[in-house]
């Protein structure tokens, strides 16, 4: 599931690049330095989240983990 979730976020990213780079070829809306950091700036949110959300992942696991552990415990 949490792979979906990364996946989906980067096939957005990209899909969303591809579009900017529609526009910038086209010169529809915004200037072509502003295609521009709009791309960067979807590459490097990616990025955080690629660093981020796996670490949250496994810290909710644990304490959850930690939780049920502590729960069997009492139970015993």
């Amino acid at each position: 599931m949490h792979q979906l979730i990364l996946t989906s976020a980067w096939g957005t990213i990209f899909t969303l690049n591809a579009l900017l780079a529609f526009g910038k070829m086209e010169s529809v809306l915004l200037q072509p330095w502003q295609y521009e950091i709009t791309n960067y700036v979807l590459l490097v949110c990616g990025a955080i989240l690629t660093s981020w959300y796996p670490n949250r992942v496994r810290s909710r696991a644990a304490r959850t983990a930690s939780a049920r552990g502590s729960e069997e415990s009492v139970r015993s």
